[in-house]
């Protein structure tokens, strides 16, 4: 049941549950986009924002352990990137390990920014935020879009749920092995899509049940949420990262620290 808590809701009055819902998609969006380029200045700036947020958010008498999917895949993306740096691109080692460390440690900046966007964000608050940016798009079903788009990240703790069932009956029957990850993830895949699959014919039989359709209304907007400031805090912030790496900088120090891997 740990395990479950990660990337889940978590109640609370702080000032990103009380942020309005577009802003922090915005947010979320704008600086994962800024890290598609990671450096080692924007990882130095935004982590430790990060980690402070995750912090105040923890909970204070349950330990949460990442699943292991979480765990494996940052080191799957450090070796993917040495090996092909190394081997294809012809890099030398250490540039390869430096490149494979500041990837890695952008993925789970992006991880990071997603958790405090699902822990503070109150489910039935995504599906409207989404619609209000995609029905100004022209041609677009915004409705259908949405409401897809909102079901996929509350989908998410349901998925980890049942990720721990699996694990805690392999368990039961001796078919775990710690030291063996991998072989641990391939003996949980097949029962792990049958789960998904019947606890998502479940939420459509539930839906169909409370008589949704494609003319349901989209539920409205929170009123008196946190915009103006998040937004400008977000400006800045993105402002921060992006603007050194265009700088004229000729010190030896400063071009390394804003080199783009």
């Amino acid at each position: 049941m740990a395990a479950s808590l990660i990337f889940r809701y978590r109640p609370g009055a702080s000032v990103l549950h009380r942020t309005d819902t577009r802003a922090k998609l915005v947010g979320m969006i704008a600086l994962s986009l800024t890290l598609i380029r990671v450096s080692p200045y924007k990882l130095i700036l935004i982590t430790p924002l990060l980690v402070s947020g995750l912090f105040l958010l923890r909970e204070r008498k349950v330990k949460s352990t990442p699943p292991l999917f979480v765990l494996l895949m940052p080191l799957i993306i450090f070796s993917g990137n040495v090996l092909s740096l190394r081997f294809s691109a012809g890099e030398s080692m250490a540039t390869a390990l430096t490149a494979g460390a500041l990837r890695m440690g952008a993925f789970i900046s992006i991880l990071m920014l997603a958790q405090l966007f699902i822990a503070t964000t109150d489910p039935p608050g995504i599906t409207p935020a989404l619609y209000a940016f995609l029905r100004t798009i022209p041609l677009l079903p915004a409705r259908d879009l949405s409401m897809r788009m909102g079901l996929s990240l509350t989908l998410i703790p349901v998925i980890l749920d049942e990720m721990n069932e699996i694990r805690d009956a392999m368990i039961c029957r001796c078919g775990w092995h710690p030291a063996r990850p991998l072989r641990n993830l391939f003996h949980m895949g097949l029962p792990l899509l049958e789960g998904i699959l019947t606890r998502a014919g479940s939420l459509a039989d539930a839906m169909e049940s409370r008589c949704y359709n494609e003319e349901a209304t989209i539920p409205e907007l929170q009123e008196g949420s946190l915009v103006l400031l998040p937004l400008l805090v977000v400006t800045a912030l993105t402002i921060l990262l992006i603007l050194p790496g265009f700088l004229p900088i000729k010190s030896h120090f400063f071009p390394y620290m804003f080199r783009y891997y």
